[in-house]
């Protein structure tokens, strides 16, 4: 999965079928990038595949997980922890990110001219990345100052 790292080690090599399956999700999300702008249907479609695949990939490693040929790595969830209370600027990063997902739907949903509505799309999606990297950027800074503390927790 993205971003997610190695979840499953494979004692005996990677199962075909799982390699195969990748190969199909990265010409889903190929296709979704190219077909889903033609309309609803082809959005439906698409939404349905990547439901598809995500429901096939979870079922095909539980089957390889009882077989034996996946075994699943245990991870640690690391988590901060405020020594008082959570600092009004993750506070205010927090609610930020909720009011740009609003304007994401907002101008995705209502009509308005469509020079408006790439901009205001375009501008929103940019900020939630710089409120996203904000954030980390500021959680590392309490943790460095003292203020929090990194907490592991066994799943």
């Amino acid at each position: 999965m993205i971003g997610g790292g190695t979840r499953h080690e494979y004692p005996h090599g990677k199962p075909a079928g799982l390699g195969f399956l990748e190969i199909a999700g990265a010409l889903v999300v190929i296709c979704f990038v190219l077909f889903a702008s033609r309309g609803p249907v082809y959005s439906g479609v698409m939404i349905a595949a990547v439901i598809g695949y995500v429901i096939l990939h979870s079922r095909l490693l539980s089957k390889y997980e009882s077989d034996g040929l996946a075994v699943w790595i245990p991870r640690k969830l690391t988590i901060v922890r405020f020594h008082n209370r959570k600092p009004i600027a993750l506070v205010l990063l927090g609610h930020s990110s909720i009011l740009l997902i609003a304007v994401l739907l907002l101008f995705c949903f209502v009509p308005a001219p469509q020079a408006v509505s790439n901009a205001v799309i375009i501008a929103a999606g940019a900020a939630l990345i710089a409120v996203a990297i904000l954030y980390v950027v500021f959680e590392r800074r309490y943790v460095r100052s003292s203020d929090a503390v990194r907490v592991e927790i066994k799943r």
